[in-house]
């Protein structure tokens, strides 16, 4: 699910800020990597936006296509397989339903000198091991994607690029997250009133009307891409949402929001959600910055 991504990805650009361990870093980098390389969608129209996500289950099989048997990794890596599979936990029995998801208890410094090896070696070694699998998984049927964008996933994911960038000072990460923003403002407009958004977009159509938690990461992930870019624009703009998010959401008499707008009429009934803090999280942001 690309949400479950956004969210461990601002959970280690927290992590990293706080402690400077590597494994944070490490770990932050590739799972960028691997929503820019497998989740983002590259065709020239669409601007860019996040795929919602892939299927757990490939040919009738769960997680079939990110698993390995031990074999496999050394027919694939002849003679660097024994280390790997060291370092990975890679087994003739396997650590998942007999067969191995690549998994790591210790660290690359601590590995290292239990072997007596230079960290820079093994970094490098099994990056290009770690390469060659992903070339022959490639190969593989992949599981099925769900290619619609969502408002709500597409803003956590700008969010998580902002807080990336904070944490790492990558000048790409900033540029993506203000990038997907662009696309989100221009991709999700619907023209029924000004601020007003749709819910999901794709293939060149957006459609169902936005709901809470749609203007309330969206808001949020303005916030952070002012301070990444200090473009006021975004200040601006998330002012002008919060105003409308209080004109269309929120019920005065109980001091609650609703879920939906109070001009999306398709609905038997308006229901009040726990995603309300979600929205005062972000406008509390949003009047401390501004």
């Amino acid at each position: 699910m690309l949400y479950d991504n956004a969210l461990i990805i601002s959970v280690l650009a927290d992590a990293y800020k706080l402690t400077k361990k590597q494994i944070y870093r490490e770990t932050l980098e590739e799972t960028l990597d691997f929503i820019q390389r497998e989740m983002k969608n590259t065709e020239p129209a669409s601007g860019g936006l996040f795929f919602s996500a892939y299927d757990a289950d490939s040919e009738g099989v769960e997680g079939k296509f990110y698993v390995w048997s031990k074999s496999e990794i050394e027919q694939i890596l002849g003679d660097d397989a024994a280390l790997f599979c060291q370092f990975y936990d890679i087994s003739e029995e396997g650590n998942w339903e007999e067969t191995n998801i690549l998994h790591r208890d210790l660290g690359y410094e601590i590995f290292a000198k239990n072997k007596g090896l230079e960290v820079s070696f093994l970094k490098n070694n099994f990056r290009e091991s770690r390469d060659k699998l992903l070339k022959v998984r490639d190969l593989r049927i992949k599981p099925g994607l769900d290619d619609k964008a969502l408002l709500s996933w597409n803003a956590l994911m700008i969010s998580a690029f902002a807080r990336a960038h904070e944490a790492l000072n990558t000048k790409n990460y900033a540029a993506i997250a203000q990038e997907v923003l662009e696309s989100v403002l221009e991709k999700f407009k619907s023209n029924e009133k000004p601020y007003a958004l749709f819910h999901t977009y794709k293939k060149g159509k957006a459609q169902y009307s936005a709901f809470l938690e749609d203007y309330a990461f969206l808001i949020e992930a303005m916030i952070d891409v002012y301070g990444v870019t200090f473009d006021k624009k975004y200040l601006h703009l998330a002012k002008e949402y919060t105003e409308f998010t209080l004109e269309n959401f929120f019920d005065a008499t109980e001091n609650l929001f609703y879920f939906t707008s109070a001009s999306q009429t398709d609905i038997i009934l308006r229901k009040k959600k726990c995603s309300i803090r979600l929205h005062l999280r972000a406008t509390r942001r949003w009047q401390k910055t501004f």
